[in-house]
């Protein structure tokens, strides 16, 4: 054998013991990285929290003396006061039971999703909240989306929550009835119990919002809601209604009711109304089931809350904008309580 062979055998035993002690090594490592990994994930953040039942108004506004400015790229603040009790958004962000309060867009630019405060397209004396998408903005795998949310986020004590709020959906979005596809997503509201922002394990929200079940030109859009689990890789269900005998209305103020109770299959519950002018209900959703995620030992309230939302798909949204639509939402007479039952 040449000095040369010798050399490379040597180099080649050194190379196969390495592996060798490689592939032991990471046999080792790669378990303790995940169970880390795993680890970090937080369990309820507020588990230890101890809250009480006494029932509160929050927070209230007609968006009479509000304005948005810029908190950071992708987010924007509230200020100022409206003329009635507890309409001050400083007040507000420095409630006990909240975290912090911002208009959230993930990503994008003013000039492809924007919320605003704007007069009522049918009433020049009403200032109202508005939230436009012109175009998807946020990639997300092969695709895009956008957002416009508001977001409550960190909160404590969020068991048991009520609102009241006037929505008008844009009078172009009728176009969406003439849409020749269906559309399982336009996302209204949201409440999280357990969130991706705080690092919390046993994900689980729930999502109200539009929908159009059937393919073809002329059918119309209804609300659903849906609750979700988070399985390792996707969102699975564990209930979900569409109402499919009130049509929702397009360029026409609704009032709505929205509660949701922390609890399990048999104490959670979710209520959705709508109440006309003259005060009569029309109840929408009143379900009983899961509220939080149901492996959850510790539930702990929604510690996340979208209390206004415009959330959907690059599809829905090229559509709107092929058709030269506007894409806007309309919010005013806003009140959040906690502890209130319908």
């Amino acid at each position: 054998m040449k000095p040369d062979d010798e050399q490379w055998l040597d180099l080649t035993q050194s190379s196969t013991f390495e592996t060798s002690m490689l592939k032991s090594i990471l046999k080792i490592v790669i378990p303790v990285v995940f169970i880390l990994l795993v680890s970090c994930r937080k369990t309820s953040i507020n588990c230890d929290c101890e809250c009480n039942d006494a029932e509160q108004l929050v927070f209230q506004t007609g968006f009479n003396g509000t304005q948005i400015s810029e908190r950071t790229t992708y987010t924007d603040e509230f200020k100022g006061i409206d003329t009635l009790a507890l309409s001050d958004w400083s007040a507000f962000a420095n409630h006990e039971n909240i975290g912090e309060i911002f208009i959230n867009y993930e990503d994008g630019d003013d000039s492809q999703r924007k919320a605003t405060i704007e007069t009522d397209p049918d009433d020049s004396s009403n200032p109202v909240l508005c939230f436009t998408i012109n175009e998807p903005h946020i990639r997300e795998g092969g695709h895009k989306k956008g957002r416009v949310n508001t977001l409550l986020t960190g909160n404590k004590c969020f068991r048991e929550l009520y609102q009241t709020i006037s929505l008008k959906l844009h009078s172009d979005m009728t176009v969406l009835k003439q849409w020749n596809e269906k559309f399982d997503w336009l996302t209204l509201f949201e409440c999280w119990n357990n969130s991706d922002l705080h690092h919390e394990s046993k994900r689980f929200r729930i999502s109200v919002g539009l929908i159009k079940p059937n393919e073809g030109a002329g059918n119309n859009v209804y609300f659903h809601v849906s609750a979700t689990q988070w399985k390792t890789t996707r969102w699975d269900v564990v209930w979900e209604q569409t109402n499919e005998n009130v049509p929702v209305t397009f360029g026409q103020w609704m009032n709505i009711e929205m509660y949701v109770k922390e609890g399990d299959d048999s104490n959670g519950r979710f209520f959705l109304a709508l109440i006309s002018d003259t005060g009569e209900r029309q109840i929408l959703f009143d379900i009983t089931g899961f509220t939080h995620h149901p492996s959850e030992k510790c539930p702990d309230g929604f510690t996340d809350f979208n209390p206004q939302k415009l959330y959907t798909s690059d599809d829905l949204i090229y559509y709107m904008k092929d058709n030269e639509k506007k894409l806007s939402v309309y919010w005013d007479d806003w009140k959040l309580y906690l502890n209130i039952r319908p």
